[in-house]
């Protein structure tokens, strides 16, 4: 037996081994997890935080008296007239609330500073007799003229009201009640101090009892809102319900009356009312002036009366816009109301206003006039480099054959046409986003007459075209008519117009203008589309250039006006120049700018504002524009980017792809003015190292923003305002990246462009 003393080193040389044996052979199986141990003890809570500004507390009603102005200024308010009763004088119910209906009590709080706060009017529509139009007559007068009364109000103190006319209308002077009429009770809520939304309330009515039958609404301030946006008069009025109140003809000068003064203004001619105050001889039309459905519509049921301009006319409203009484030129001089209807009957109206051009407001043509629409199937270009465009010409829904064309259809020499527009890599940019029609004289697009096409053209024809089940094919197999081959975002225009024999004389005198197409070559990228076109329709209705041409279409204006095009009348010769008259006989001194599609919009619609007039000179027709007329009619509006453009095409940054934009082609780059010569020759081939140049993201700003203070801040923080170009880099590209507007301007930063621009 072993001494009981060897034991512990027995022991020890078996753990030994037992180790060594489980370093060689297999793992074994893990034990069981032990049982968790006890839970620490919580850490110390941390102090609290502040409290946060107290809420409105939860209510079944807001009190106006009380509530913080911000609050206020962010509700969505809503007011309704709910009946009125007339025991002299009239007494209003009315309700204030919330969009979502929660009551508002306490404007009595704002009435105390303010007794206009809440006023109200009254009047009467007495019926014309004889073909004489109705009119609305007012009781509430100051010295003859309608007036508003700010009577008593009590409230109710759960969102409604009760207002009582100071006015007993049984006891006007010179006005009778007659409760048998239709009466209109209008309402105005709201000051230029209060914070809480501005309210008007329009309420019809027979006070004997019984429906409304008889009314007169010609037009909605939505419509008017088409082209004006946000339009307000007199501080805080907005509906035109509520205007005619005392625009009317009981209004002591005539010059007041809504349907004389509203057309006068927007005739755009020498007027002026409250003795030369006010005068609105800037404003312009940008549209057919004979377009009376832009404004009234009588298959509106909210202008139930919106034809009366055929139907109902008057005196007044004719001779706000065709001013024939004030010069003589109505054959039978002033006439009364009722007389109109004799000469002028409804067909015979609507006829004389009819527009040339089919629009949305305006759908009618003359007596058979075709109405022809342009459709682009396809381009494509086939492996040698021949243009492949399908197309349809329609006339009244119906394709018709442009090689065979009915016997009222004439080209003129006018036939239709198509641009080809391509861009291809400048100034180290590598694939544009822009249109530059390199090697083309003044950065052009082809333009390619389809009369140049066999059958049409026999003796050098361009391309061939055929025609076979409503669709035409061109093929364009003349190589200088062609796109580059370098050529990428290659695009096809149709554009131009038929002429039309609508009365069988011989004489091919009606135009027919028609919206032009544009389509992109087939697996090619289409160029960005910014704007749309229905935006401009809303003020423009119908929208053309360069003679009826290019209709309708503004990725048919992005074509020609390419960031490489400046206006060229500085390349006029002056022995042969209609312009010294005007301009002087030196052409250097002629006015050149941007003809750049995005500059020159921008310049044109900014013109109200600018400091200095968008203007030019054009070489090829001689021309001299100056935009400092137009006036934008979108009042607050004004910087809302939207109104035109696209969602999400009028941030930043902007693509370093974009081109420059040239303002001036010069000919040298010394400082000094070139000869005419020179300039002409640098048309010929842009652009050029000699060109005034601006910085794309500067360029767009600018035509807007051209303060000194503006032009620095875009310099300072690295954009060009009209450099130029080849004294300052010769790689333009390396330049332009310099701008840095984007680290303010862009996307999510301290003034994001789109947030400014949409307040």
């Amino acid at each position: 037996m072993p001494n009981l003393r060897d034991i512990p080193r027995l022991l020890a040389i078996l753990l030994c081994v037992v180790v060594l044996c489980a370093g060689c052979g297999d793992d074994g199986k893990d034990g069981k997890r032990g049982k968790s141990g006890m839970d620490g003890l919580d850490g110390t809570d941390g102090a609290d935080g502040t409290d946060g500004a107290p809420g409105i507390p939860g209510t079944s009603l807001i009190d106006a008296a009380t509530a913080p102005d911000d609050f206020l200024e962010d509700l969505e308010v809503e007011s309704e007239i709910t009946g009125v009763t007339i025991a002299s004088p009239p007494k209003v119910f009315f309700t204030v609330k919330t969009a979502d209906g929660l009551p508002i009590t306490g404007i009595g709080h704002f009435r105390e500073q303010d007794s206009r706060y809440v006023r109200f009017t009254i009047t009467k529509l007495v019926p014309g007799m004889g073909g004489a139009p109705d009119s609305w007559v007012a009781y509430v007068r100051d010295e003859g003229e309608p007036d508003y009364d700010t009577g008593s109000l009590v409230d109710n103190g759960d969102g409604t009201y009760e207002f009582t006319f100071n006015t007993d209308v049984s006891n006007v002077a010179g006005v009778t009640y007659e409760p048998t009429l239709t009466h209109r009770i209008a309402g105005q809520i709201g000051s230029r101090s209060v914070p809480l939304q501005p309210q008007h309330l329009v309420f019809d009515f027979v006070p004997a009892g019984g429906a409304v039958t008889r009314t007169r609404n010609i037009a909605t301030m939505a419509t008017c809102n088409e082209c004006h946006s946000d339009l307000v008069f007199h501080g805080r009025r907005f509906k035109v319900e509520y205007c005619v109140q005392c625009h009317n003809p009981d209004l002591a000068e005539g010059e007041g009356d809504m349907a004389f003064m509203i057309h006068r203004i927007h005739a755009a001619g020498d007027f002026d009312i409250l003795d030369d105050a006010i005068s609105y001889e800037e404003v312009t039309y940008p549209q057919d002036l004979a377009n009376c459905r832009k404004c009234h519509d009588g298959a509106d049921a909210a202008t139930a009366q919106g034809d009366n301009w055929k139907n109902v006319p008057s005196a007044a409203s004719c001779d706000g816009c065709h001013n024939v009484f004030a010069t003589g030129t109505h054959k039978l001089g002033p006439q009364p109301d009722t007389a109109c209807l004799s000469c002028h009957p409804p067909a015979l109206t609507e006829y004389n206003h009819t527009t040339p051009n089919a629009t949305p407001h305006n759908p009618g043509l003359f007596d058979k006039q075709r109405k022809i629409e342009y459709d682009l199937v396809e381009a494509t270009v086939n492996g040698a480099n021949q243009v492949i465009v399908k197309f349809r010409v329609l006339s009244d829904g119906l394709p018709i054959d442009l090689t065979n064309l009915p016997q009222d259809l004439l080209d003129g020499g006018r036939y239709p046409g198509f641009l080809l527009a391509w861009a291809e890599p400048q100034d180290g940019i590598m694939e544009p986003i822009d249109f530059n029609n390199l090697g083309e004289e003044g950065a052009q697009p082809k333009s390619l007459g389809l009369g140049d096409f066999s059958p049409i053209e026999t003796d050098d024809p361009i391309g061939t075209i055929t025609y076979a089940g409503g669709v035409h094919t061109a093929v364009i197999t003349d190589a200088d008519s062609q796109f580059p081959l370098a050529a990428m975002m290659r695009t096809v225009g149709l554009q131009g117009y038929l002429r039309q024999d609508t009365d069988d004389d011989g004489k091919y005198d009606e135009s027919l203008h028609t919206p032009s197409r544009v389509v992109t070559v087939t697996d090619d990228d289409e160029r960005r589309r910014v704007v749309d076109n229905a935006n401009c329709a809303r003020c423009h209705e119908w929208f053309e250039g360069h003679g009826g041409n290019r209709v309708y279409e503004i990725a048919i204006c992005t074509m020609c006006h390419v960031p490489n095009l400046s206006s060229s009348g500085r390349s006029i010769d002056p022995a042969d120049n209609d312009l010294e008259a005007e301009l002087g006989d030196d052409p250097l001194k002629y006015p050149e700018d941007a003809q750049n599609l995005k500059d020159m919009i921008h310049g044109i619609h900014s013109s109200a504002f600018r400091t200095t007039a968008y203007e030019h000179v054009r070489g090829g027709r001689q021309g001299y524009y100056d935009w400092s007329h137009v006036t934008f009619p979108r009042g607050a509006e004004t910087s809302n980017c939207r109104l035109c453009h696209l969602p999400g095409t009028y941030g930043l940054p902007l693509s370093l792809s974009a081109l420059p934009t040239t303002v001036r082609t010069t000919g040298e780059y010394d400082g000094m003015d070139a000869s005419t010569g020179a300039v002409g020759d640098a048309i010929e081939d842009v652009p050029n190292m000699t060109d005034w140049v601006n910085s794309p993201t500067a360029s767009t700003c600018y035509y807007c923003h051209d303060t000194a203070a503006a032009r620095a801040h875009m310099i300072q923080n690295g954009g060009l305002i009209s450099a130029y170009d080849g004294t300052v880099v010769t790689n333009r590209a390396d330049l332009f990246e310099m701008e840095s507007c984007a680290v303010c301007h862009g996307s999510g930063k301290t003034a994001d462009i789109e947030v400014v621009h949409d307040r």
